[in-house]
This record gives structure tokens, C-alpha cells and sequence, in this order.
């Protein structure tokens, strides 16, 4: 259950085995290069960050509070973590949102940052649908402000992600910086053992629908989850990027204190998931959010 692990890969093999296959893959090179990689620790962010106020998070996408990163780091960070465990989840504004302007939004820690990392070699640079990138353009992800939920992620030790997909039908990248964390993840044909058709039960990153809770399944709920299988059971080390396809469920373990860089797009090679999730009413939040990043984004005007 390992993943799929190589480096040195071109972007056309990447495109062909990966993206085209919906597979995910782990590539171990990509950061080499990366002032970040090293640079950015708990210390690092509380010394430069400490009094900017981030949005902090439980186990799933429930925000809790504002706090500020120091206290955070000096909380939950380089000990036995509280009972409470949380973890930042600091993402740049994409989505229309009431008072957004109080808001901790990323946006402007990442301009600060961008020089500190690189568009990953192995993605494509060009033919991307969301954000918004045709043949012959470039896509940069670092100078990017439309790329779609571009987070910086610390979490402590013990925290969790509960199982769940991710908006829009898109596919992700983890880029881990510091620290491990536990990936699990279920390939699309698992899915009806692990989410109930419910489109009314819980809103958000799985659509709408009920996910089972893989450390304490409710089996009432859940009645064949004992016959779902992970595809993928590994750990992401410090230096590895990790890709994960549209429609595969995954469930995120923090095995020690984390900083980890995500973001999500759809290339041209992986349209069909993307028409997929379109065609199957999603929610209308998730396509209110597609609209107000495609319309924002001023490269469909030239």
C-alpha cells in the first residue's frame, strides 16, 4: 500500500502516467532546490509570523478560532500537544465571502514568500482549466493569485484531516516542508463504502455528503465500510510532494510538527474527472466559487 514514489520525471511522463491516469504518485526531487525546504520550520514562521492572526481549525474544516501563529506555535507546537488538538489552515481569499476583509487571508504572506519557491518542475506550465491557463500561456503557482485553495498548512503532532474529497472536483499537490504526515487514501471505486448518498448531511470539501470517520466508523451509518481498502497507506517525508487525483478520498495524520504547502488546480489531461463533477449537481457554493476565480482572473481577458 506504499505509494508510488520517483524523481527526475519529465512533465510529459508525469502528464501520461499520472494526471492523464488519475494515480497518484509521490515525487521526492522537487523541492531541492527550494530556499523554503529547510528554511521554513515552526521557529522560522513564529520569529518572522508570529503576530499575524491565522484561522485555526479541528479535525476537519470547522474553523474554531483566530489566533495568532506565535501563540499557536508556542501552544500546540514543540511538545506534547493539548487535548485540543487544532492546526492552521492559512489559504488565500478565492471564494466570494461576507466580511472578507476581517478575514486572516493569506494572500499577502504569500507575496512575501514567492521567492522562497518554485513552480514544481514535474507540472505542466500551460493548458490548465481551473485556474485558468490555455495552451501557450504560462501558469506560475508561486506568483499566482487565482490558483485555488493555495494553503499553508501547520499542523502539531496528533492532528487530523478527516477523510474527505477535495472542491471542485479538482486534483491537489501536498508539499511537504517540515515534518511527517500519514497519507490514506481510497481510489474512486471505494467510494460507496465510505460515503453515504445523502447530499444533505454535511456541506463542503466531499459535496455535501456524509463521510465515515476511519478512526471511529459508525457501522450503522456505514454498514460495508470493513470492506473498503486503502489504496494507499504511506508517509510523506520532509522534501516530497505529493500528487492526489480528483475523486480519491483521503484522510491526513500529523505524525509530527507539520508546515506543508497545498494547492489545487484541473489540467486539460484530467478534464474528464472535472466534467464529471460538474455533470453530477454539485453544490452550488462550489460552483459559485469556480465562477468567482474564473471571472476574477485577469488572464481570460487578454
Amino acid at each position: 500500500m506504499k505509494a508510488e514514489r520517483v524523481s527526475r520525471i519529465a512533465t510529459t511522463e508525469f502528464v501520461t502516467r499520472y494526471l492523464e491516469a488519475g494515480r497518484p504518485v509521490i515525487v521526492t526531487d522537487a523541492m531541492e532546490d527550494w530556499p523554503a525546504f529547510g528554511q521554513w520550520t515552526p521557529d522560522y514562521f513564529a520569529r518572522e509570523y508570529g503576530d499575524w492572526k491565522v484561522p485555526v481549525y479541528g479535525h476537519y474544516f470547522d474553523l474554531l478560532k483566530l489566533m495568532k501563529l506565535g501563540d499557536y506555535i508556542r501552544t500546540y507546537m514543540g511538545s506534547e500537544p493539548p487535548p485540543d488538538i487544532r492546526y492552521v489552515r492559512w489559504f488565500t481569499l478565492h471564494q466570494p465571502v461576507p466580511n472578507a476583509e476581517r478575514f486572516p487571508w493569506a494572500d499577502e504572506v504569500f507575496k512575501l514568500l514567492q521567492p522562497q519557491w518554485s513552480h514544481p518542475y514535474f507540472l505542466p506550465t500551460d493548458s490548465y482549466l481551473f485556474p485558468f491557463c490555455p495552451p501557450g500561456r504560462t501558469l506560475d503557482v508561486p506568483s499566482e493569485t487565482t490558483v485555488p485553495s493555495k494553503a499553508l498548512y501547520l499542523s502539531c503532532k496528533g492532528a487530523t484531516t478527516n477523510l474527505h474529497l477535495d472542491y471542485w472536483g479538482a486534483d491537489a499537490v501536498l508539499c511537504q516542508l517540515h515534518g511527517q504526515k500519514q497519507l490514506v487514501l481510497y481510489s474512486p471505486d471505494q467510494t460507496p463504502l465510505l460515503m453515504d448518498p445523502a447530499t444533505d448531511a454535511v456541506r463542503g470539501a466531499s459535496g455535501g455528503r456524509r463521510v465515515v470517520d476511519i478512526r471511529n466508523p459508525d457501522r450503522a451509518a456505514f454498514p460495508d465500510f470493513d470492506k473498503a481498502q486503502p489504496t494507499v497507506l504511506d508517509v510523506l517525508n520532509p522534501g516530497e510532494i505529493a500528487y492526489i487525483p480528483a475523486g480519491w478520498l483521503h484522510h491526513v495524520d500529523t505524525l509530527s510538527d507539520s508546515i506543508t504547502l497545498t494547492w489545487n488546480f484541473v489540467h486539460l489531461a484530467s478534464w474528464r474527472n472535472w466534467f464529471r463533477f460538474l455533470t453530477n449537481e454539485p453544490p452550488a457554493s462550489e460552483l459559485a466559487d469556480i465562477g468567482h476565480i474564473l471571472l476574477d482572473d485577469p488572464r481570460r481577458l487578454h
